[in-house]
């Protein structure tokens, strides 16, 4: 079955390679540009980067900030102040770090598009069984416990099936996002490559070309601000767009198991036992992912 996300897959999928276009187009930038290589502002970019902005901070503040000096040719001379936690949140890690399959998350997107279809299905499938049902086809008592027990049904898959379509939607915004943050990144950083080529090739101009490489190379200051900003505050759309989907997706998680959750009779339903099952399950997938990145 066919659904707006199997579209939307074509568009985002070659975000991974953006990202790895971007992330290695900034290595090669940060050759000429070596504003790059300091600290973009984390405070608001989520808990890891945040983390390793405050060790960043408490290393630097130890001691006075030693300055290197950059001898080129024929005494140009750059000054830089970047010592080794400077690139702990600098715009090559910042890079690899969002560097995301978006393809696969609209994949994820576009089966539990399916699956709240079907529940949905099967939501109006009950409701169509319990109208075809008359008064002179049951006794009171067999009537109302059925009628119970399939109200019951209906309201937890209904709840998991408005739970699978905000969920994808809410998936499917941040892939987007995603997919837009890899794609501006890779074009500044592909240019800013191809500018610190030129650069290089200028340097090696005798006479005038140190000169001229150290003008060309300040006219681009503010594409490497504009691509430090950027980088900036698309991290930090992100990181409220991942409240907003934890907060949501959360609730109606909560509001899904309680619901699957009634007690009709003898028959109880799975709601918080699917629900704790399905924590300890993810608990085991990271725990098994992190040890076989260690063993690697």
């Amino acid at each position: 079955m066919s659904n707006p996300y199997d579209s939307m897959e074509g568009v985002v999928s070659p975000g991974e390679a953006f990202g790895n276009i971007a992330f290695y187009s900034s290595l090669a930038a940060c050759t000429a540009f070596w504003e790059l290589l300091m600290p973009v502002p984390a405070a608001k970019s989520g808990l890891m980067l945040n983390s390793l902005q405050k060790i960043a901070t408490r290393a630097s503040n130890k001691g006075m900030r030693p300055t290197r000096v950059i001898r080129l040719p024929k005494s140009a001379s750059i000054v830089t102040q970047i010592i080794p936690t400077d690139v702990m949140t600098s715009v090559p890690v910042r890079l690899f770090l969002i560097k995301t399959d978006t393809g696969a998350m609209m994949r994820a997107c576009s089966k539990m598009h399916e699956s709240a279809k079907i529940g949905g299905d099967l939501h109006n499938e009950l409701e169509e069984h319990a109208q075809s049902i008359t008064d002179q086809q049951w006794a009171a008592d067999d009537q109302q416990a059925f009628s119970r027990l399939l109200t019951s049904h209906r309201v937890g898959i209904l709840g998991t099936s408005h739970l699978g379509y905000v969920n994808a939607a809410m998936t499917g915004t941040v892939a987007m996002l995603r997919f837009v943050q890899l794609s501006i990144s890779m074009a500044l950083m592909v240019f800013l490559a191809a500018m610190a080529i030129v650069f290089w090739a200028l340097m090696l101009i005798p006479v005038v070309g140190q000169g001229t490489a150290m003008s060309f190379r300040t006219s681009l200051k503010p594409v490497v601000e504009i691509a430090r900003k950027v980088i900036q505050v698309m991290d930090e759309i992100m990181v409220k767009v991942g409240w907003a989907h934890a907060g949501i997706v959360g609730l109606m998680t909560l509001n899904a198991a309680g619901t699957d959750a009634y007690k009709i009779g003898d028959i109880e339903g799975g709601g918080w036992a699917n629900l704790g099952q399905s924590g300890v399950d993810i608990v085991k997938d990271i725990a098994e992912k992190y040890l076989r990145a260690v063993k690697v």
